[in-house]
């Protein structure tokens, strides 16, 4: 097989009628990219759907595109030949040691990306399905009515760069249209498309990556300058390291911290000079509530604050704010919230948001992903048993677990409570006009080819 700059992988069932539109699409992006169309066939008996043949059919127009064997392109690989059950409800688990290191795909109806654990210095290790070109078309049975339900007419394209290669899925609306980053490919037509919003990878700001940054805000081609979203959704854009309640007994970092001038106020300062910076004309910030934007009323609640020398005027002036803010309207609210909107109340375009639904596209955004249902610790295959699709953030690990994407960070990946292997990676996640996801990571300061 030729190892090409551009790869697009999806699968196609046995016996199963080919989503026309979504066929042509697909041609259309690869005849415009130069890109090499795979697809993988997925083996399924469906007594209660057709008849069963003597020998799998396929769609003949799809026989020139399909591969089923191993095909190692050098920085990730793809494994064609090995067979998952169409119905499987997580057709990853239990996949992670195939890996062996590599970034690795395996077909499936079902979209789903795990990140694997790797050391620190090694390139990120993703193990992801290709979803499906094929139609619905499982068994009238519980496990076929769930399959059914978590099909996705998709694709997962790899871009091959120098020193890196960037991976994504593509999802089809209806009509077999879909968007990849801002162009939408339509049967025989492109169209250049503003995103709805980019979900970035947990900000921290004080600990942000410069690379991440550029790549992400600042350079010529960083990623808001290309794709003009219309929203920035921001999640843990404050870290709280200044008055961080993990330090409370620990000698060494609070040493560190007055040596170095390590403040509240000076970490206050530079978020608030970080959102004025990063959030451009015509573009929306909204700042999602977080745990590390919640430390501050944490550590206003505690009794450790009152004897916070290097931090009293702050102390005092951010509980005379919440209290103030009480006696005006009866409500007892963060100390972020209400410090940053005083503080960025020349911007309008900045928009904080509570425990309140928040949706864009359809696509629920005010889940940080630290809580989940009933007070259970929160996680994405928690979440995915929402009836609404969202984008979380708050593990720093990228997924894609059903109806639930969570997306990486924005800082390096040796902060102070990262030890040991990591999953993390510097992911964001595009949401577009029709509520289809992309899940974009930077890499070696570059998101695309």
């Amino acid at each position: 097989m030729k190892h090409d700059t551009i790869h697009v992988f999806t699968s196609a069932q046995n016996d199963t009628p080919v989503n026309s539109d979504f066929l042509a699409s697909l041609e259309l992006y690869c005849n415009v990219r130069g890109a090499a169309l795979s697809i993988i066939p997925i083996r399924y008996a469906n007594p209660s759907a057709f008849k069963r043949s003597v020998e799998d059919t396929w769609d003949k127009r799809i026989v020139p595109y399909m591969m089923d064997t191993v095909v190692d392109f050098g920085m990730f690989k793809v494994l064609g030949d090995l067979k998952i059950q169409a119905t499987t409800l997580s057709p990853l688990n239990g996949l992670e040691p195939l890996t062996q290191g590599k970034t690795t795909i395996v077909a499936h109806g079902q979209i789903q990306l795990k990140s694997c654990p790797r050391l620190k210095d090694d390139p990120p290790i993703v193990l992801t399905t290709t979803g499906s070109i094929t139609e619905n078309n499982y068994s009238e049975t519980r496990v076929g009515y769930i399959a059914d339900f978590n099909h996705s007419l998709g694709a997962v394209i790899v871009e091959q760069d120098e020193d890196c290669f960037h991976l994504r899925h593509i999802s089809a609306a209806d009509d077999g249209s879909f968007i990849d980053l801002d162009v939408k490919y339509s049967g025989n037509a492109i169209e250049y498309v503003r995103p709805e919003a980019l979900v970035l990878g947990d900000e921290h700001a004080w600990f942000a990556d410069d690379g991440v940054a550029m790549a992400t805000h600042w350079s010529g081609s960083s990623m808001v300058k290309e794709l003009n979203p219309k929203v920035l959704v921001r999640h843990d854009i404050f870290d709280a390291y200044s008055v961080s309640h993990h330090h409370e007994n620990n000698f060494f970092v609070k040493y560190k911290k007055l040596e170095s001038g390590m403040t509240l106020e000076r970490e206050l300062v530079n978020c608030e000079n970080y959102i004025a910076s990063t959030t451009p004309l015509g573009t929306k910030s909204v700042i999602v509530g977080s745990n590390h934007n919640s430390h501050l009323m944490k550590w206003l609640q505690e009794p450790r604050s009152a004897l916070d020398i290097a931090n009293a005027r702050m102390h005092s002036k951010l509980k005379s704010m919440v209290l103030e803010n009480y006696h005006d309207t009866g409500k007892m609210e963060d100390a972020f919230t209400l410090y940053m909107k005083k503080q960025l109340s020349d911007m309008p375009n900045v928009e904080f948001i509570g425990d309140q639904s928040y949706k864009i596209a359809g696509i629920e955004i005010a889940l940080h992903g630290d809580a989940g249902p009933n007070g259970a610790r929160g996680s994405a295959k928690g979440l995915s048993r929402l009836a609404h699709k969202s984008v979380i953030g708050h593990s720093h690990s990228p997924c894609i677990e059903k109806g639930c994407y969570q997306v990486g960070t924005s800082t390096g990946l040796n902060l102070e409570y990262a030890k040991g292997p990591t999953s993390w990676t510097n992911t964001h996640c595009l949401i577009h006009e029709n509520g289809k996801r992309q899940l974009v990571t930077i890499i070696n300061g570059k998101w695309r080819l």
